[in-house]
């Protein structure tokens, strides 16, 4: 079954995620803190020009053919019109208000202002007292800065499948996940995602003991019990002036490839308007994991020096982001992170990327004695390997069939770029393997073989909000390990069907009929 809520929507929309750009690796994403250099100048439009920029967003249709695009070179930032000769605010709380709103304006063409939540700021008669504004008056913290932010509902199309049976199996399963809910109208048939908000808390001036790393226990960071009151913090003296910064980000195994992406980049994207006050911002994290985690920070615009792993002793800080309360499933962070993480697919709507030489079909094996955690083999993946290579070349179009073999790729750049470039689809069985569909962008297939003695829901979420077409083949799991048996004329059926089509679009659900 599922390891791992909502209500009935009236109005429906399709976002057409569109191709992105920034500009080349910035230090914590220096096109997001160098848009918010600007903010130290009042800009009485802004939330105007946000609403406007979200609407127009939302209105833009796909395109239907993507062009080519030339990076930057890694050591040039495109400049942002009306930023120069603009000081960055300081860091005091009272200068963060706004800098979402700003950030989102300057970047209106990244796909990840689309779903841009609403923050919250104020504590009024009318707000909730768990809304962060309102708790923070009640921890009796100086100078604490606290935003709500509701993250705006969102669909997902479901699975493609090869009969009714497995598409019956899957719901069945899904059911049982809480953060999701089937939802049908008309002929589309969606899991919905609603009533999701995290909460981004800036400590001034204190004295902080990072707490344990990697562990996971209910209230660890990114984790549903997870407190900034439990957090070992003190006010320190008036004479004191710190000039270190800091961004928790102790989620649970973040050394690890996979808790790496789904976990540690969200609690950083979800804070990442707020860095920019703090150019050399520490990131405080697990242990030192694999080269491709450590190469991820640094594409993030963390240099090694500024991660900082497994800290351990006591700590005066001007500025404690505390960004642990983030949402596990939302497209924005999915968006944040690819756009943080620089991938060539993730630049802006006017620099569409071309896939034209996307023919490689890329598949996963979990048969070759690499993977961390073993089982779920396909015990037939002779045969399955056979059937693919003689569909391709029964199709004549030029694609070719690769086993992913991670000792082939000298960096994470490598991997990136080869997967941007060359993979129109990810198949295999479910695992860690599989994660890297996210390296290679919007309208990929990617094909997951899931045995019914363990269901997982993750890639299906992650390559739908990153508007690639999401397939699954549910089979018997066999054993302890969840080994498997493929239909190799399943596996050859969806490829037919889905290898190079488009991916499905975002659905953006709202309770009334939209006007």
């Amino acid at each position: 079954m599922f390891r791992s809520g909502g209500h009935n929507e009236v109005g429906e929309e399709e976002v057409e995620l569109l191709p992105t750009t920034v500009s080349a690796r910035p230090r914590v994403d220096r096109f997001w803190r160098t848009a918010a250099r600007g903010f130290a100048k009042p800009h009485t439009t802004s939330t105007i020009a946000l609403v406007g920029i979200l609407v127009f967003a939302l209105l833009l249709p796909s395109p239907l053919t993507w062009g080519t695009s030339e990076a930057l070179p890694r050591n040039v930032t495109r400049p942002i019109n009306g930023t120069h000769g603009h000081r960055p605010p300081s860091s005091e709380s009272s200068s963060l208000r706004g800098t979402l709103e700003w950030a989102t304006q300057e970047n209106k063409e990244l796909i990840s202002s689309i779903f841009v939540p609403l923050p919250v700021r104020e504590c009024t008669i009318t707000t909730p007292a768990w809304f962060a504004p309102c708790a923070a008056r009640r921890m009796l913290v100086p100078s604490l800065y606290a935003e709500e932010l509701i993250y705006p509902d969102f669909g997902l199309t479901l699975p493609v499948f090869v009969n009714d049976e497995q598409r019956s199996l899957w719901l069945e399963a899904a059911e049982k996940v809480d953060r999701m809910r089937y939802e049908a109208r008309g002929k589309e048939e969606y899991m919905l995602y609603s009533g999701q908000h995290g909460q981004n808390f800036v400590l001034h001036n204190v004295s902080f003991i990072p707490p344990g790393m990697d562990s996971w226990v209910p209230t660890a960071c990114g984790v549903d019990g997870t407190t900034l009151s439990s957090l070992a913090v003190q006010p320190l003296p008036s004479n004191s002036e710190p000039s270190t910064s800091a961004i928790l980000v102790s989620t649970p195994d973040s050394w690890s490839f996979q808790h790496f992406l789904d976990r540690a980049t969200h609690v950083v994207g979800q804070a990442s308007h707020l860095l920019f006050t703090s150019p050399d911002t520490l990131a405080l994290t697990g242990r030192a994991g694999k080269k491709i985690v450590q190469e991820m920070w640094t594409r993030m615009g963390f240099a090694d020096e500024r991660v900082i792993h497994h800290p351990r002793q006591r700590m005066e800080l001007a500025q404690l982001v505390f960004a642990c309360k983030s949402v596990l499933i939302h497209p924005y962070l999915s968006w944040r992170s690819a756009e943080m993480l620089g991938m060539p697919w993730a630049k802006g709507r006017r620099h569409p990327f071309d896939t034209s030489s996307k023919k490689v079909v890329m598949y996963m094996s979990r048969s070759d004695g690499r993977a961390n955690n073993g089982g779920r083999r396909v015990l037939n993946e002779p045969a399955v390997l056979a059937a693919i290579e003689s569909l391709l070349e029964t199709r004549g179009r030029g694609e070719r069939l690769q086993l992913f073999d991670p000792s082939k790729f000298p960096n994470v750049s490598a991997l990136i770029e080869t997967f941007s470039r060359d993979v129109a689809a990810v198949v295999g069985p479910h695992g860690g393997s599989l994660m890297n569909h996210r390296f290679a962008g919007p309208d990929t297939l990617v094909l997951e073989f899931l045995p019914t003695t363990r269901m997982e829901v993750i890639n299906f979420e992650e390559t739908s909000m990153l508007n690639q077409t999401y397939a699954a083949i549910v089979t018997p799991g066999i054993g302890a390990s969840h080994d498997m048996e493929v239909d190799a004329a399943d596996v050859v059926k969806l490829l037919s069907e889905r290898l190079g089509k488009p991916g499905k679009s975002v659905l953006m659900p709202y309770q009334w009929v939209k006007e």
